[in-house]
């Protein structure tokens, strides 16, 4: 994927939160943001979505599956097709909001989302590699949904993600209001609500993960343009 002079996901985020929407049905959202600004996609550090795919373990007091990217990390990472609710979840990285366009239609829809092919290298690790991180990136490499038995919070947060991913959202929405008080819950309470239309407490929720959520993390980027949206569909 070509990222030359394409906007970073921070860079997104600042331009939304100071435009102004008037009407979510309007041919241009917040501001001087319009739509063909972003199609193009969002630049992409390989590094950065590693640390940020990890990030809600180490929130959560789960053991990360390692420092380094695997192989393929990178071509997966330029790959990925897009989402627009981003569970913070193990293998998951906020980079994958390629469309921020898609935020502000009248409707929110996920885009379809393909499967991966191709990826043998990572394939090959996430089977050799016993962590959450490996086992839920199996599952967006075409493996199976993830049985995930156990009671800690990283494992019912990688349970919630696998019900959102596989669309059973309100139950997701449920299973997430049941985690320990912190960033990741409110991250994804904030994202669920958003999503299913649930714009004012969204809002409550995602200012928590806003001012939780590390300062160098793409997930605090992220949360605070879901702010922003949420206060805009409200």
């Amino acid at each position: 994927m070509n990222t030359h002079n394409q906007p970073t996901l921070a860079e997104l985020t600042g331009r939304a939160m100071a435009g102004r929407a008037e009407r979510i049905d309007s041919p241009e959202f917040a501001g001087d943001v319009e739509p063909h600004e972003v199609l193009s996609g969002i630049r992409v550090d390989a590094r950065a979505a590693w640390a940020d795919a990890q990030l809600a373990l180490q929130l959560l007091g789960s053991p990360i599956a390692s420092q380094s990217a695997p192989a393929d990390w990178a071509a997966f990472v330029d790959w990925n097709s897009g989402r627009l609710g981003i569970p913070l979840a193990a293998g998951q990285f906020p980079q994958r909001l390629r469309e921020v366009a898609g935020l502000f239609a009248a409707k929110l829809e996920e885009p379809a989302i393909a499967i991966a092919t191709g990826f043998a290298s990572l394939k090959a690790w996430t089977l050799q590699n016993p962590s959450l991180t490996a086992t839920a990136l199996n599952r967006e490499l075409g493996g199976d949904l993830p049985e995930i038995a156990g009671t800690s919070p990283a494992e019912l947060n990688e349970r919630a993600a696998s019900l959102w991913l596989a669309g059973q959202r309100e139950t997701a929405l449920r299973a997430w209001q049941d985690l320990p008080a912190g960033p990741v819950a409110s991250f994804n309470i904030g994202m669920a609500q958003l999503m299913l239309g649930q714009t004012k407490i969204a809002a409550i929720s995602l200012k928590a993960a806003v001012d939780t959520l590390p300062d160098n993390s793409g997930w605090k980027h992220l949360a605070a343009l879901y702010l922003s949206v949420a206060q805009v569909r409200a």
